[in-house]
């Protein structure tokens, strides 16, 4: 609040100031005239300095003053964030296969928002392969695969021969190892050196007797055993068991085959 009030509305009372000094006796107190038009008042005037708050404030004089002289507001700090704003403490945000929001909008963050490192196992597919042959492919990186395996079976084949002599079935060396999971029939040959007593073969799966012993021999000297719809798991062992007559007669397998079929 100014202590000089504006008398320039009063003509006649302006025009006496700029004639002469007005004495107490013509108004009752002593005003000294001024160019401005203002006229000074005396008084006890205070001076005060105020902080901004997010409340409305009333600043008045305080008590044993007149009035106030100036009020100067601070400025505010430029570091000042409204309480009505949301605050987002520090976070870190983990990489994932879906779109994430680290921070919403309109959000003020109190914090270090860090977004983690993608996992060195992490993979983008891309690309795509066309697989001709059966077999166990890694495709992690591959968008698309396309298999396309001439006649849709896994055919596999041990065509080496080998002969037992034993009154026992005794496991040959002829064996397959099976490369992927699924329903199988299996195929192998054999044939022998006498017609006389009992002789056969017998498939083996990891050691393991799988099914009846094959003791039909086609022409007497023959045999071509086949065993369907059998389940045999990827790292499985076939073999072939065989028996004679006796030591001294043999029978000869060979020509173990699978044939995948679902």
């Amino acid at each position: 609040m100014s202590k000089f009030l504006d008398y320039t509305g009063l003509s006649h009372f302006i025009s006496k100031l700029k004639e002469r000094f007005v004495t107490q006796s013509d108004y009752g107190l002593p005003i000294y005239y001024v160019e401005t038009g203002d006229v000074p008042i005396s008084g006890n005037y205070q001076t005060k300095t105020v902080s901004p708050t997010e409340s409305q404030q009333v600043i008045e004089a305080d008590s044993g003053y007149d009035a106030l002289e100036t009020v100067t507001v601070n400025a505010v700090d430029s570091s000042y964030v409204g309480s009505g704003v949301t605050r987002q403490a520090a976070k870190t945000v983990i990489p994932s296969g879906s779109a994430q929001t680290a921070v919403a909008s309109g959000v003020y963050t109190t914090g270090a928002v860090t977004v983690s490192a993608i996992p060195s196992s992490y993979i983008i597919p891309s690309g795509s392969e066309t697989i001709t042959e059966n077999g166990t492919y890694d495709v992690t990186d591959k968008a698309s695969v396309e298999v396309d395996v001439s006649g849709g079976l896994n055919w596999q084949i041990d065509n080496t021969n080998h002969r037992i002599g034993s009154t026992s079935y005794i496991e040959t060396g002829l064996t397959l190892t099976v490369a992927v999971t699924g329903t199988y029939n299996v195929y192998w040959s054999a044939n022998r050196t006498t017609t006389s007593g009992t002789s056969g073969t017998q498939l083996y799966v990891n050691d393991t007797a799988r099914g009846s012993a094959q003791t039909t021999w086609q022409n007497s000297y023959i045999q071509t055993p086949k065993i369907t719809g059998i389940s045999l798991s990827a790292g499985d062992v076939l073999t072939i068991g065989a028996r004679s007559r006796a030591s001294n007669y043999y029978v000869c397998v060979g020509n173990l085959v699978i044939e995948q079929t679902s």
